[in-house]
């Protein structure tokens, strides 16, 4: 039953077109070109998400991969060896740490970035300095803090800010503000040898 119905295909196909060569063709040719802007238009899709996401993975600093510690300290010999993989082009290390703030009930996120690798992955956590201290950046005893936390602090640039670490309150200076912060985020950044040490 299948082969009559394959001959029967066959026969009005091939009847179809030696009485209209000319139709056959166009609707070839239109069937081909569907097919052809069909897989055009997911290409282009394909290609504007993944531009869309590498955007939005630049403007908030969301990395690919998260390597995080389940100690207090890790090896400093492992972002080493992780930034030198050939398969990862930007490795930028970072420290987290919620620091007391004497007089506040809450604490203040501390984030301490290596400012010359977090410009290619988290641009908008690098602190922008007074135009009469362009290296503040690096300098040991900045902070940058987020237009909330300077809100919720009541510090603003050339102020000191007093951080309890362990035992001791550390004397920082205010350097700047972030380049952008999400909206009621209370962090202040610093360089990250700098947050190591204090």
């Amino acid at each position: 039953m299948n082969a009559s119905f394959a001959r029967l295909g066959l026969w009005l196909t091939l009847g179809e077109w030696r009485a209209h060569p000319v139709r056959a063709l166009v609707a070839i040719g239109a069937i081909a070109l569907g097919v052809a802007l069909g897989f055009a238009i997911h290409l282009i899709n394909f290609a504007a998400f993944n531009e869309f996401s590498g955007a939005i993975k630049s403007i908030s600093g969301q990395a690919d991969l998260q390597v995080r510690g389940t100690q207090p300290f890790v090896d400093e010999a492992l972002y080493a060896r992780l930034a030198s993989h050939p398969g990862i082009a930007v490795a930028s290390p970072v420290l987290e740490l919620d620091a007391a703030i004497p007089g506040q009930r809450s604490a203040l996120k501390l984030v301490g970035l290596d400012v010359f690798q977090a410009g290619a992955i988290s641009p908008d956590l690098i602190g922008v300095p007074a135009e009469d201290r362009p290296f503040a950046t690096l300098a040991d005893d900045a902070v940058f803090l987020s237009p909330a936390a300077q809100e919720w602090l009541q510090r603003r640039p050339g102020d000191v800010l007093e951080v309890q670490a362990g035992t001791q309150t550390v004397r920082l200076r205010v350097a700047g503000g972030l380049v952008r912060a999400r909206p009621g985020q209370r962090l202040g950044v610093m360089d990250i040898g700098a947050l190591q040490w204090r």
